[in-house]
């Protein structure tokens, strides 16, 4: 399974520290409250785990919005190499439903453990940057928040991507 490790900006213990929380909060954009409740207990209790219902219904598109997209891109790769394994192997549909729930389950208890990770790594690159305070608020609102445009763009290359499985790859 694939580990995934933050990136420490300051050593702090127990629950996000001020600095932190305002400039996460500035990357994090729409919501910023729920996540940094689901961080803080991450924080707290060490548990990964955590319960998040809009990365389990819309999985990979939850991932992109939150402009997670290498995350978005490893996870597509790993769910496109069990389809066409699945597929060559001529699995039934039992295993199809089975796999999808097993993506939708994994997306939704550690996506926000996930975006916690990225969120984190995304701040500790843009301290090492070495900018002004108020350079790294204008960088966080670019780097951060969410984007419908790449939800767009995910459905679309999910639609091309049908197309030519079944037509190319299936005939």
């Amino acid at each position: 399974m694939l580990e995934v490790k933050a990136v420490e900006t300051e050593k702090s213990e127990g629950p996000l520290r001020l600095k932190d929380e305002d400039e996460l909060r500035l990357l994090v954009g729409m919501n910023a409250d729920y996540y940094l409740d689901k961080w803080n207990f991450i924080e707290k209790t060490g548990n990964t785990v955590v319960l998040n219902l809009w990365s389990l219904i819309f999985g990979l598109f939850w991932m992109v919005y939150r402009k997670m997209y290498l995350y978005a891109l490893i996870a597509y790769i790993f769910m496109s190499l069990v389809f066409v394994i699945k597929s060559v192997m001529k699995q039934s549909i039992f295993v199809n439903y089975v796999s999808f729930f097993v993506f939708g389950f994994f997306f939704a208890f550690f996506g926000n453990y996930i975006y916690y990770v990225h969120t984190r790594n995304k701040l500790a690159k843009l301290r090492k940057d070495n900018l002004l305070h108020e350079d790294i608020d204008k960088k966080l609102k670019i780097l951060g928040g969410t984007s419908w445009v790449s939800v767009i763009v995910l459905f679309v290359l999910l639609i091309g991507a049908g197309f030519v499985w079944s037509h190319v790859v299936l005939n």
